[in-house]
C-alpha cells in the first residue's frame, strides 16, 4: 500500500477507518474463510465503513488479489482470494 492509500480514510464520530487497515482485514479473513459476503466485512449501519470497506475491496481487486463474484444485479458480492 503506497502512502496516497494510507493517508486515505474516512472519520467517523467516534474513530478513524482507514482503508489500509481494511485491506489487512480482509487480507486476513480471505486467508482463513477463503470466501466471504461483502456484507460481513461492514456493519450495515455504519456508511462510513461501508465505503472505506468498499474502497478496501477496490484496491485489492485492482491489485489482483482477489476475486469478485456476483450472480445479478442486487445479489450477494462474494470475495475471494485469487490464485
Amino acid at each position: 500500500v503506497d502512502r496516497r492509500q494510507r493517508q486515505m480514510c474516512i472519520r467517523d464520530r467516534t474513530k478513524t477507518a482507514t482503508i489500509e487497515t481494511k485491506i489487512n482485514e480482509i487480507l486476513e479473513k480471505i486467508n482463513k474463510l477463503n470466501t466471504l459476503e461483502f456484507e460481513k466485512l461492514a456493519p450495515q449501519n455504519n456508511k462510513n465503513e461501508i465505503i472505506v470497506c468498499f474502497l478496501a475491496i477496490l484496491f485489492l481487486f485492482r491489485e489482483e488479489k482477489i476475486y469478485l463474484e456476483q450472480e445479478e444485479k442486487s445479489h450477494k458480492i462474494y470475495i475471494s482470494k485469487n490464485g
